[in-house]
């Protein structure tokens, strides 16, 4: 593709620049991520303020939905990939290779340590990885290879969810409700 090449030939010419320009991209993703999620909520607020319940329990769930799954995503994620996560974590020494044995009942409080800690904070990682997202292209260097791994699954199921869960569903309620709406009132 001759515009990749030449977006790569300018990389590489002005690597400041460019990490500039992506850190002002990632920025811009992030306020309008952020005004995306405030405007979601005033409208709930408005359905509610207005006795419209019906409306309101939609919106909560094209809201709750997306972020349900994707606490699955990362508690599933977290589960299947627990003796990698625990061994990038350090808890593993440098010079000891794997062994689950060995893991199992050496560390074995960390390793619960860690669990109760992704439990605790699973209803808001989502949040944090969508902050992330923008941003973990710019700085995979300094990201483990198993967070960068993680982000590009997160971001790809984000994307998904978002489209088919939240938006797809809001764009027929809001056409519903504008054709439903006559003058202000419900018909």
């Amino acid at each position: 593709n001759w515009m990749k090449m030449v977006t790569e030939a300018a990389k590489n010419k002005h690597p400041k620049t460019a990490v500039c320009i992506s850190l002002m991209f990632a920025t811009f993703t992030i306020s309008l991520y952020w005004s995306d999620v405030l405007t979601d909520y005033l409208l709930a607020y408005e359905y509610y303020d207005k006795n419209l319940f019906g409306y309101f329990y939609l919106t909560i769930a094209f809201i709750g939905i997306p972020h349900a799954l994707a606490m699955f995503g990362i508690a599933r994620y977290s589960w299947k990939e627990w003796k990698q996560i625990c061994y990038d974590f350090r808890f593993a020494e440098r010079k000891e290779k794997w062994k689950p044995i060995t893991m199992l009942t050496k560390y074995r409080w960390k390793r619960r340590f860690l669990a109760v800690a992704i439990i605790f904070f699973l209803p808001i990682l989502p949040i944090c990885f969508d902050v992330l997202m923008p941003f973990y292209r710019i700085f995979h260097k300094c990201l483990p290879n198993t967070l960068i791994n993680f982000m590009v699954q997160y971001e790809a199921t984000r994307t998904l969810s978002e489209s088919l869960v939240e938006s797809l569903p809001q764009t027929i309620l809001q056409l519903l409700i504008f054709f439903v709406y006559n003058d202000g009132e419900l018909e």
